[in-house]
């Protein structure tokens, strides 16, 4: 049985539904009842159930375009905030090539970039 349609505000400890569900992110199983453990929207998909956060954090994947923002400039990068857990690092050579060149003239603490997500580590 459900208790909860999709897209439905949830707070953690709340009963979503049964056993014949399955527990999907943001959820979890407790006397054989799936409840959520987050503050966030549900979200039902065939028999699965999860729950996603109304605030979190941005986690990068590979290809993904982001807008970040300058926050130091380093040697040979930029630091670059993008919401996220991670730092975010532009090396000098993704914008120049071989070239050598003072970085802070070209993007300086503050500048929002649009960028794509080269690889996560």
């Amino acid at each position: 049985m459900i208790h909860v349609e999709n897209k439905d505000l949830v707070i953690p400890g709340q009963i979503l539904a049964d056993d014949e569900y399955y527990s999907g992110r943001g959820t979890f199983k407790e006397n054989g009842k799936i409840c959520s453990s987050l503050l966030g929207r549900v979200s039902l998909r065939n028999k699965k159930i999860r729950v996603i956060p109304l605030k979190s954090k941005y986690v990068p994947k590979k290809g993904d375009v982001v807008i970040g923002k300058i926050k130091d400039v380093r040697f040979s990068m930029w630091d670059v905030d993008i919401n996220s857990p991670y730092s975010g690092i532009l090396p000098a050579f993704e914008v120049f090539g071989r070239e050598k060149k003072e970085l802070n003239k070209v993007y300086d603490v503050g500048d929002v970039l649009f960028l794509r997500v080269v690889d996560v580590d």
